[in-house]
């Protein structure tokens, strides 16, 4: 992993990979993916009551990192 931010126009993450996404105007990144045309988030708080996205379609994102080795 790079660290570098991914512009959405140079290209999309891999069908249903989670990554770290970035919208404009959001207050904080959101941990999503990509699938069927569609972002998706997986941050509850990004859903209204009635189940819809109420968030902006990322403009960056970046892969998630290694999880750290077991016990270290």
């Amino acid at each position: 992993m790079s660290g570098d931010w991914i512009p959405v126009t140079a290209r999309l993450p891999e069908d249903e990979d989670t990554c770290l996404c970035y919208a404009t105007g959001q207050s904080r990144p959101f941990i999503g993916y990509f699938a069927e045309g569609e972002w998706v988030s997986l941050d509850s708080s990004d859903y209204d009551r009635s189940g819809d996205f109420t968030g902006q379609n990322p403009t960056h994102w970046m892969p998630l990192p290694e999880p750290p080795a077991d016990g270290k």
